[in-house]
C-alpha cells in the first residue's frame, strides 16, 4: 500500500524485485527494481530514482 499511496502523490518508487513490486513498476515509468542482497545494484537503482525525482510531474 505505500507504494500506491507514493504514486498518488506523485513520487518514483524505489521497490525490491518481488513478483508484486514488479507488476507497479511495469505498468509504467514509476521508479525502479533493485536485486535483494545486491548492494551495488541498489546504489544504482537509487541513482536512478534521484533522476526521476526531477520528473515527477511525469508519474
Amino acid at each position: 500500500m505505500a507504494a500506491l499511496e507514493a504514486l498518488s502523490f506523485g513520487k518514483p518508487l524505489l521497490l525490491s524485485d518481488i513478483r508484486s513490486h514488479k507488476e507497479i513498476i511495469h505498468q509504467g515509468s514509476f521508479g525502479e527494481l533493485f536485486k535483494n542482497n545486491d548492494t551495488d545494484n541498489f546504489v544504482n537503482s537509487f541513482g536512478n530514482v534521484i533522476k526521476l525525482v526531477n520528473k515527477e510531474k511525469n508519474i
